[in-house]
């Protein structure tokens, strides 16, 4: 299979170079057949540097279709599959083709070619994880960096894309009574994502007026702790009688500024405070007292109380924050599929039968991102 994959792309490369005057050079670790290297490397450099008067060269039966005046061909095509390690049919590959060169078209025309709002380390990191999967063990140092070169052009169309994407949807908004009905039809067509175990943590914060920390934390685990444990007081009432009804910060929030925590998120320094494991944690438990150094430089006091646990289940309305952001997104992802519909309309043209109604399911968006 590996052998006939070899194959398959030395011929394309060897038919475009020749039809088109187009130097294509195999790098030496192209030799090592056990390796992916070589085609993959073939592979970028056709992708990404190949000439737009290439296809007007070649004969018509080769262009399968237009995309705003920018062909694509059998060859884009056979990449395309053999870069998706051959898992899609012919259709799929040229669906997605269609739909991404469309986009990019279209954010050029609208002269949007922005992705600095990404920060640059995580650009990099984008970078080096797609560099990692392509085994270069047998390149020389100058294949790598063209490889790293054309890995970059394809991460910022990318990144182009799904800019370009949020910039046509940005206005979408959505009531909660359209986020209720998007609630029901997933949960009729059992849709819904799963919740992992979640944590509501309320803290209170003691900044004692005595220095002495040792006296006073032993002062509030008999006074404070075991009455909250024991339910003899509430948590309220031992926010008042430490705080004198001036709380600090109440919820112990996650770095997002949620009060709602994956219970696998919650730092080992926050559990190492209780007596028991998370997975055993209940509503009304409390921490021990300890001692904490807060933003202003100050040492207080903190107690934790768990306010609400709740075990893995399926997203329901309890969980509206979640439910919210999925149909937004559905209502975004329905806003940009009829976008990409009306645009492949009047800027697509498809010459070759075997592809008619190439879109008869109406799913442009869905085609992107699952090829």
């Amino acid at each position: 299979m590996k052998k006939k994959k070899h194959q398959v792309i030395r011929k394309i490369l060897k038919k475009e170079s020749e039809q088109n005057s187009v130097s294509v050079c195999f790098p030496s670790c192209y030799k090592h057949k056990r390796k992916q290297t070589g085609y993959l490397f073939a592979i970028l450099i056709l992708l990404l540097f190949r000439s737009p008067h290439i296809a007007q060269s070649q004969n018509n039966l080769s262009i399968i279709a237009l995309v705003d005046k920018e062909p694509i061909t059998t060859a884009d095509i056979a990449i395309y599959r053999i870069e998706k390690g051959n898992s899609i049919t012919k259709k799929e590959a040229l669906k997605a083709l269609i739909v991404r060169k469309l986009l990019l078209s279209c954010a050029h025309k609208s002269g949007f070619t922005d992705i600095q709002s990404l920060d640059p380390a995580t650009f990099r990191q984008v970078v080096d994880k797609e560099l990692a999967k392509i085994d270069l063990t047998h390149a020389s140092t100058a294949n790598i960096q063209e490889v790293r070169k054309m890995i970059v052009q394809k991460v910022k169309e990318v990144l182009q894309i799904h800019f370009f994407l949020e910039s046509i949807t940005t206005k979408r908004t959505i009531t909660y009574n359209q986020v209720r009905l998007f609630y029901f039809k997933e949960a009729h067509e059992n849709r819904l994502p799963k919740v992992e175990h979640q944590v509501v943590l309320e803290q209170i914060i003691y900044i004692p007026k005595n220095k002495n920390f040792e006296k006073e934390i032993s002062s509030i685990q008999k006074n404070i702790c075991d009455p909250l444990r024991s339910q003899k007081i509430s948590f309220e009432q031992a926010e008042k009688i430490l705080t004198n009804h001036k709380p600090y910060q109440r919820y112990y929030r996650t770095h997002k500024g949620d009060y709602v925590w994956a219970a696998k998120n919650i730092p080992p320094t926050i559990i190492q405070h209780f007596a028991k494991p998370i997975t055993e944690w209940k509503e009304g438990d409390t921490s021990q007292p300890h001692l904490v150094r807060l933003t202003s430089g100050q040492k207080a006091i903190r107690i934790f109380y768990v306010k609400k646990v709740r075990q893995p289940h399926v997203a329901n309305l309890e969980d509206y924050e979640i439910i919210l952001n999925l149909s937004l997104e559905d209502k975004k992802a329905q806003m940009a599929n009829a976008w990409i519909k009306n645009k492949v309309e009047t800027l697509v043209t498809i010459y070759d039968d075997a592809y008619a109604n190439l879109f008869r399911d109406g799913q442009y968006l869905h085609t992107l991102f699952e090829t």
